[in-house]
């Protein structure tokens, strides 16, 4: 085997990949056994925390991209997806998440999301707004309509929230 020969973070990313893709049930098994012996390989800890990300287990996830930023603090895929999970939850950690890898990485469309999405939520609707906008122009549209992640529809979810936000007298600055 591959990583018996040559074992190395890209390696097993690689034949995890492989296994996934064979739609093997143990794929993941590929990342937990090497993380086992290679507990600070921050590559493979981020895809292991992806993986749970996805298939639902949230609490697990957290842990891994915490684990993630305690090696590698400055990872914007760890901050940005932490500060989403924090924000499902309802954490107030997670917009300074969102803001540190939003200044680490302010071009990336998928970091602009998350930080403006999180902004509205929290009523600085102005400021959200124009970094969904600005997402979407730097993805060519793929989140102008909403991103897959937020359930859909950005422009309707924002319509509503600024109905609601007005109604109630609460204004962005």
């Amino acid at each position: 085997r591959a990583i018996d020969a040559a074992p190395t973070s890209a390696t097993v990313l690689k034949l995890y990949a492989a296994r996934s893709r064979a739609g093997e049930a143990d794929a993941v098994a590929t990342l937990s056994e090497w993380l086992d012996a290679n507990p600070d390989d921050a590559a493979v800890r981020l895809a292991y925390a992806a993986t749970l990300h996805q298939g639902g287990e949230k609490d697990r996830a957290m842990a891994e991209y915490r684990r993630v930023l305690e090696v590698r603090p400055a990872n914007v895929l760890a901050l940005n997806n932490l500060a989403w999970l924090y924000h499902e939850q309802g954490d107030a950690r997670a917009i300074e998440l969102a803001e540190r890898a939003y200044a680490r990485a302010p071009s990336r469309a998928d970091i602009i999301d998350t930080y403006g999405w999180l902004l509205v939520q929290e009523g600085r609707i102005d400021k959200g707004l124009g970094l969904l906008e600005q997402a979407a122009r730097r993805a060519n549209g793929a989140v102008a309509g909403g991103s897959r992640r937020r359930g859909g529809g950005v422009r309707r979810r924002l319509d509503r929230t600024m109905e609601a936000t007005t109604s109630a007298g609460h204004f962005d600055e």
